[in-house]
């Protein structure tokens, strides 16, 4: 599934992007069943300036006995700690 985040004229928000991302994508985890989340082809980007910037990635999900959770992010923990990882 894909995953955008755009901030325009925000520093202190452009800033924090991938932290708002991964708290988002967490909480989408936990919302349709699933407990784990790896993003793949992470694209971001942020004006000179730094008050605009844009997260992209495409995000896999899977249950915690899935063999594709191993070494994945675990939306709990991700939450836990406000998407900061």
């Amino acid at each position: 599934m894909p995953v955008e985040t755009k901030v325009n004229g925000n520093r202190k928000l452009a800033s924090s992007i991938r932290a708002l991302t991964m708290k988002n994508v967490a909480e989408s985890t936990l919302r349709r069943g699933y407990t784990h989340f790896r993003l793949e082809d992470v694209l971001t980007s942020s004006s000179p300036l730094g008050v605009n910037a844009t997260f992209r990635a495409n995000v896999r999900l899977f249950h915690a006995n899935d063999a594709g959770a191993k070494g994945a992010f675990n939306a709990a923990e991700v939450l836990k700690n406000n998407g900061k990882v």
